[in-house]
């Protein structure tokens, strides 16, 4: 019996494991990108790096969160994400700050105007989405008052910055 071949997990283990080199390369790989890396980026003349203007963030950022809530509902509901890539993804493209008067007052009167527009009585769209998210199950209208309007609220906020913030 001393001859027999052992059962259990540790017998199907191979004693020469490729993964173990692979696991120590990677570990040096990253040791030494995390000591090398701060030392490359003092190189670089400080001059040369500037910083974007936090109207450019926002925008991107809000622009993502968009482009995630437009895909996730592409799965869900193919219709109502058509719709949103039109009314989010082109206004929100051109959010941002301009010199003159007229076009930022404009551009944050459209805005405004893009996020309420749903609440308009004479619309009764949110009356109904109410009736419909109460007695049958829709989800229109959270989703118009939690993911919709504070989208384009950022919209208006970021158009309301200026440039040089």
């Amino acid at each position: 019996m001393a001859n027999s071949p052992q059962i259990g997990a540790h017998a199907l283990r191979p004693k020469h494991s490729i993964v173990d080199p692979f696991r120590q390369f990677a570990l040096v790989c990253l040791s030494l990108s995390v000591f090398l890396a701060p030392r490359l980026v003092d190189k670089i003349d400080s001059d040369t790096r500037k910083t974007a203007p936090v109207w450019m963030l926002l925008r991107s950022f809000n622009l993502c969160f968009a482009s995630t809530v437009i895909s996730a509902t592409s799965v869900l509901n193919f219709s109502l994400a058509a719709v949103l890539a039109v009314l989010l993804g082109v206004p929100l493209s051109f959010s941002g700050p301009t010199d003159d008067m007229l076009t930022s007052l404009t551009l944050k009167l459209a805005y405004t105007l893009l996020a309420v527009f749903w609440f308009t009585p004479a619309w009764n769209v949110m009356d109904q989405a109410a009736w419909d998210w109460e007695f049958l199950g829709g989800y229109f209208s959270p989703f118009i008052c939690i993911i919709y309007v504070p989208i384009v609220w950022q919209a208006v906020i970021v158009s309301s910055l200026t440039n040089r913030s």
